[in-house]
């Protein structure tokens, strides 16, 4: 049987170092995705072990991949928001 920390699906919007992946990994999550703007990071992430996938994408100028709408419990977004970060629209 399944826990529920195995079927909470979280998004780290801005994953940026991964430190909230790796914290919510920590606490006993594991269905944890990842959204960041360039590959080289989506790689630097991925090799740390605390993501499943992780998307590249434009936030405000790309939409959300289609896998990644309304598919998540929980989204998490850290020092993403300001000027010349995340606009507004991006929630």
């Amino acid at each position: 049987m399944a826990q529920d920390s195995d079927l909470t699906k979280v998004l780290d919007l801005g994953a940026c170092k991964g430190d909230i992946g790796q914290g919510l990994a920590e606490r006993g999550l594991t269905n944890i995705f990842g959204h960041e703007g360039s590959e080289n990071k989506k790689q630097r992430l991925l090799k740390k072990g605390a993501y499943r996938d992780i998307e590249t994408f434009i936030v405000g100028k790309q939409s959300i991949p289609l896998v990644y709408k309304r598919k998540f419990d929980i989204v998490t977004c850290s020092e993403n928001l300001g000027t010349n970060l995340f606009p507004v629209q991006c929630f």
